[in-house]
């Protein structure tokens, strides 16, 4: 079978509409012409339109022009993605390899070590949280990506954020709080940095004896911006 038949064609659209994110061997084979889709894929992949990968008895296959992502690549893209839809999330290990593991392109050996070492890699920001060990991406801070100057003043960014509400006001706090005009303009935009904020300061995460008030100033804080 010519791998420029209907049939090797519809699955190479499948792959391609997909795109790193592939698709699992038995998606794409189906219960019908199984030997007809069986022929076109092994065609497709000899004239090098396609590539697959196995992971733990699974496997996927990927357009020729979207191969997967490394465990690396692949675990930087969801915390960007993560970040740009929730803001500010603070990570755990553990919580880095699950998250990648449920994307079954990766093995859990490959996903624990993608995980460890993102975890101390230059995007990753540390954040005290009690005894335990966690991390925020680096992109969630208003400045270049990176903390405020100053920052080595507080054990954590939380601690940080929690003076800035319990303890300022006016211009000074927001300015450590990167609020600015837009954010009153944007309703979009002020939830986002409120959610951005919360994640960090609620009682849940902080440990903080003010986390509470803290709290209830970025609600204050929260609704006059969108009164």
């Amino acid at each position: 079978m010519p791998a420029n038949s209907k049939t090797a064609q519809a699955l190479l659209g499948k792959l391609q509409k997909a795109g790193s994110a592939g698709c699992i061997r038995s998606t794409l084979i189906g219960k019908g012409k199984v030997l007809e889709k069986q022929t076109a894929l092994q065609e497709l992949e000899k004239e090098g339109q396609i590539v697959q990968k196995s992971s733990g008895g699974i496997l996927f296959f990927f357009a020729a022009e979207h191969p997967p992502l490394s465990a690396k690549d692949a675990l930087a893209d969801l915390v960007q993605r993560t970040c740009r839809e929730k803001g500010a999330v603070l990570w755990k290990e553990a919580d880095l390899v699950k998250a990648l593991t449920k994307l079954k392109h990766h093995t859990l050996a490959e996903a624990t070590a993608a995980a460890k070492e993102f975890c101390v890699g230059p995007e990753m920001l540390e954040v005290k949280d009690g005894q335990a060990r966690k991390y925020i991406h680096r992109s969630v801070f208003p400045i270049n990506g990176r903390p405020p100057a100053g920052d080595y003043y507080f054990v954590s960014e939380s601690a940080r954020l929690i003076f800035a509400l319990v303890e300022l006001d006016g211009e000074c706090r927001q300015k450590v709080l990167g609020l600015t005009h837009a954010h009153y303009r944007d309703a979009e935009m002020a939830k986002q940095w409120r959610n951005r904020i919360a994640m960090q300061i609620h009682p849940d995460v902080s440990h903080h004896p003010k986390a509470n008030d803290a709290a209830n100033e970025l609600a204050m804080m929260y609704k006059e911006m969108t009164s």
